[in-house]
């Protein structure tokens, strides 16, 4: 099988036996050889000229090998070798050299999964886990299609794994795991999700190729009281898991998730196909984070902010429709932009609002809807609406997964007004003419930020006051403030672009409004409420989806603008009722 060369005076000792070709030009070979931890490898082919070889080896255990060393037994990764390559393959550690006879290796090439099957009968578990991940690794091609490989690796991998104890979700299983969702966040960047029990180990994902990737650096357990009750545990107990992670392919059906007991007892559960689509993976990350009640603040750094951050900057909004609905005016001073996210209900409550007031049939009215599966139904209503209230309105189509934020940015870029009146589908008026009231004062000033009414809750409360630690509630004269509440805002559509709208990281429309307001103040501009102009924000109880926004937003504020806030409050603590400073 092999001949020594004749420039090199002492042949290595060893043989080749098994012999597969991973993908047009990658050869995969088994065999042994004796070599040394951290000794040279070298490899050539042979033949009218000499050629250089990448070459990668993985050395394991063999009780056959008629040498001393315990992990003579090696696989070697080599290209480029095609199956039409004639002359020497030579493998040279140190001053010795291994030569096979490239018609040799024809004679003892195998399909991928017959050559598995016969090298990896002898090997435990642990060598066929590490085996799989070293020949998908080190085969991958570096540049072009990877779709030969993949299927070739994959039949490695299937052929080389001895599976793991499948989960159980009974109530009397002692361990059990489950994944709920795996998001690809953006290419190569992947969210995971699920929940499991009596297991404390390492956890990883292993790829149909047989890639290995291990999740301890962002896996983070959490409460899951649904899965819990199930198990009758207590509650608080942290059966939930999430974790972000890269791959250096993009998955598909076949990875499994895979964790361990303290006692080394592993458990396996195939991963659901991921979802690549930055809209339905959006909505899926929140169907899974949704179902904690208390997202930590190390489980919202590690896994929900950067997941959510990446997919938010790959989907930005798209309207897929803009449907109009009575006569829209042919030059409309304000634009008011409300976004309904879930919460179609409210357009009705809002237009029963609006009717009684003038001002808002010759304003251009826009409704935003982000929930793409209620849009059908909410189109079918909105023609019987309008002949009910007789308010002209636009509803404009999301594909859906953006957030208030980008929505809004969404709609300030179909709006017809000079003004922005950003507006939330939950606040009311208290009565008719407060939008030329806000719009008269906003002209008035020649360095106007954003522009709020006195804003109150259900029970009375001056929601300004409650976010400008410096005002004082129930004031009746306008007044400057740091920020003004996202809930009804009024901008200059001409300031809105020039500080570039509302930061899309967020999602909810409150912590956006803040910061946007932050960066007026920061570009010289300052912010005023105008308690003569007073609107309700019956704001009600949270929905799950909501609560966790709100949770994942404030986390988000306390990273980002906790300390420009503070530093805004101190300034206008330091001045009489936010007059300049000197």
């Amino acid at each position: 099988m092999s001949a020594p060369d004749p420039n090199t005076a002492s042949p290595l000792p060893g043989h080749i036996e098994y012999v597969t070709w991973v993908h047009g030009d990658c050869l995969l070979l088994s065999g042994w050889f004796p070599r040394s931890p951290g000794q040279p490898l070298v490899g050539r082919l042979r033949g009218q000229t000499v050629l250089p070889v990448d070459m990668h080896a993985f050395a394991h255990p063999r009780l056959d090998s008629p040498t001393s060393d315990e992990n003579g037994g090696k696989l070697l990764v080599v290209y480029p070798v095609t199956p039409d390559s004639s002359g020497w393959l030579d493998i040279e550690v140190g001053p010795l050299v291994l030569s096979i006879s490239l018609e040799r290796i024809g004679q003892l090439a195998a399909t991928p999964a017959d050559w598995a099957r016969a090298v990896a009968l002898p090997w435990d578990a642990e060598i066929r886990k590490q085996a799989a991940d070293f020949i998908a690794r080190a085969s991958r091609p570096a540049t072009g299609s990877t779709a030969a490989w993949s299927e070739a690796t994959r039949r490695i991998h299937q052929a080389l794994r001895l599976p793991a104890r499948r989960w159980d979700n009974s109530p009397a299983a002692p361990l059990a795991a489950y994944v709920d969702a795996l998001v690809e966040a953006k290419p190569g960047q992947y969210f995971i999700a699920g929940w499991a029990r009596g297991l404390e180990g390492r956890a990883a994902v292993l790829t149909a190729e047989g890639l290995r990737i291990e999740l301890h650096d962002t896996f983070t357990r959490c409460p899951l009281p649904e899965v819990a009750r199930h198990f009758g545990e207590p509650t608080a107990g942290n059966h939930g898991w999430m974790a972000l992670f890269t791959a250096p392919d993009r998955l598909d059906a076949g990875s499994v998730f895979e964790m361990a007991s303290a006692g080394g007892e592993r458990i396996e559960a195939l991963c659901p196909e991921p979802v690549c689509d930055p809209v339905r993976a959006r909505q899926r990350l929140l169907e899974s984070a949704q179902r904690i009640e208390s997202p930590s603040s190390l489980l919202v750094e590690r896994c929900l902010y950067p997941a959510l951050r990446e997919l938010q900057a790959r989907n930005p909004a798209r309207i897929s429709s803009v449907d109009s609905f009575g006569e829209p005016p042919c030059d409309p001073a304000a634009t008011i932009v409300v976004a309904l996210d879930e919460r179609i209900e409210r357009l009705e409550e809002q237009l029963a609002q609006f009717a009684d007031d003038p001002e808002i049939a010759v304003s251009d009215l826009l409704y935003l809807l982000d929930s793409p599966e209620q849009a059908a139904r909410l189109r079918r209503q909105c023609p019987h609406l309008f002949a009910i209230y007789r308010v002209p309105f636009r509803l404009a189509a999301i594909d859906g997964g953006v957030g208030q934020a980008e929505a809004n940015n969404a709609g300030a870029r179909l709006a017809r007004g000079r003004d922005l009146l950003f507006l939330h589908a939950d606040v009311i008026p208290q009565a008719p003419g407060w939008l030329s009231s806000l719009q008269r004062f906003a002209r008035s000033q020649s360095d106007m930020g954003a522009l709020g009414p006195m804003l109150l809750d259900e029970r009375g409360v001056d929601l300004h006051a409650n976010r400008n630690s410096s005002c004082d509630a129930g004031a009746s004269r306008a007044r400057r403030v740091p920020v003004v509440a996202g809930a009804c805002l009024l901008i200059g559509r001409e300031i809105f672009e020039q500080v570039g709208g509302f930061f899309g990281a967020f999602v909810g429309g409150d912590f956006a409004g803040a910061e946007l307001c932050l960066r007026l103040l920061e570009a010289g501009r300052h912010n005023w409420v105008l308690p003569e102009v007073t609107l309700f924000h019956l704001a009600g109880r949270f929905r799950p989806r909501e609560r966790l926004l709100s949770a994942y937003d404030s986390w988000l504020s306390d990273r980002d603008l906790a300390a420009r806030m503070r530093e805004a409050m101190r300034r206008f603590a330091a001045t009489a009722d936010g007059e300049r400073e000197a």
